[in-house]
């Protein structure tokens, strides 16, 4: 770890000052370490479980197909379910993972300044004040991290109740055809057999790609601070050197960074980004805010929240945030983002202009530079 320390602090000592001006600390080693770890964690584990899961549900779905054809219909029908259940939840829990992994930044840079500047803030008797900016950003992080991982373990009870649903199903027909005399009872007790082994692998895979949503997140985070570093070192004409870190370097986000690969990297990411029904495959729209005020952003931000949490049950749309930028700072000026997604883009324009009608009737809003961006 000291030799792991000592090679990370060389290689921000040769990144420019700007950098630094633009990036808290804390937010810097959250990336490098938690996104990173977040990563390695999902691949080392996740990964193989799922490959094991799907191999082993294939076979069974062959035999089960040799047994009887309409009972292994009907499984599928049942997992096609689950597919869709697995994808509508992995689909939030993206955007939640995202969320938790920027809180985690927020977080460790505020503890990091305040820790830091602890002699300046008992000079100025700003204790109370810091410890209330520490309370709300940990509590930001609690109610991210509820949902991130509500979102990651609810999947795994609702697709078992799905699989014991479609096996009283199967049992009843199986019961009708033994009547008939169609099946034997070793046929059903054997078909029954390969549904309990497809049954939990199936589980399994949906978990694991639940819990791979965490790992794409911190996977743009990374891809993000690397290119931004690369792109900065050097002095003048003389080309930087940018050496990185890492426990999993066959990441394709690592990889591609470290090619300055875009192309590759957008055919990874767009890949997944297709599978959660996220833009270019679905709409979204993204509201940039931004103040030298941050308290004031900062309430100005959650009232544009209540107020779109209003118009949510009316149009459907959902609403992520609000939350702080990938730079939350530049220089003195402090940037905060509110997601709405929606798969309709004329809905979104809808709620665009309301939006619009709701910050030109609050002259509040006046203080704050508004920006909005589709995706």
């Amino acid at each position: 770890m000291l030799s792991l320390r000592t090679q990370v602090s060389r290689k921000l000592h040769r990144l420019p000052l700007r950098f630094f001006d633009q990036n808290k600390a804390g937010e810097i080693l959250s990336r490098v370490t938690s996104d990173l770890d977040k990563i390695s964690e999902v691949l080392q584990t996740g990964l193989l479980k799922m490959i094991v899961a799907i191999g082993t549900v294939i076979g069974s779905l062959i035999v089960m197909f040799y047994y009887s054809v309409p009972l292994t219909l009907i499984f599928l029908v049942f997992m096609a379910i689950c597919m869709v259940i697995t994808k509508v939840v992995a689909s939030k829990n993206l955007l939640c993972a995202a969320q938790r992994q920027g809180t985690i930044g927020s977080l460790t840079g505020v503890v990091e300044e305040y820790y830091k500047g602890r002699d300046v803030i008992k000079a100025y008797n700003h204790e109370d004040q810091s410890i209330q900016q520490v309370v709300k950003v940990a509590e930001e992080n609690r109610a991210a991290n509820q949902k991130a991982d509500f979102l990651t373990i609810c999947i795994n009870p609702l697709i078992r109740l799905l699989t014991r649903l479609s096996q009283a199903v199967i049992a009843v027909i199986a019961g009708y055809a033994m009547l008939n005399g169609t099946m034997t009872i070793g046929v059903v007790q054997a078909f029954f057999q390969y549904v309990n082994q497809t049954a939990e692998p199936l589980t399994e895979a949906s978990y694991m790609i639940n819990s791979l949503q965490s790992a794409l997140a911190s996977a743009e985070r990374t891809f993000q601070l690397l290119t931004q570093a690369a792109g900065r070192a050097g002095r003048g004409d003389l080309p930087g050197r940018v050496v990185i870190q890492t426990y999993d370097p066959e990441h394709y986000s690592i990889q591609a960074a470290s090619e300055q690969d875009y192309e590759a990297f957008y055919r990874q990411e767009i890949a997944f980004r297709a599978i959660g029904g996220y833009p270019p495959a679905g709409g979204m729209l993204a509201i940039h805010a931004s103040s030298e005020d941050e308290a004031y952003l900062s309430m100005a931000m959650e009232y544009l929240k209540k107020f779109l949490d209003l118009l949510e049950s009316k149009t459907g749309i959902q609403v992520i945030g609000p939350g702080d930028e990938t730079i939350a700072r530049i220089q003195d000026v402090y940037r905060k983002v509110l997601y709405l997604r929606h798969p309709n883009e004329n809905r979104l324009t809808m709620v665009k202009e309301k939006v619009e009608q709701y910050i030109e009737m609050n002259e509040g809003y006046q203080k704050i530079h508004i920006q909005y961006e589709r995706a």
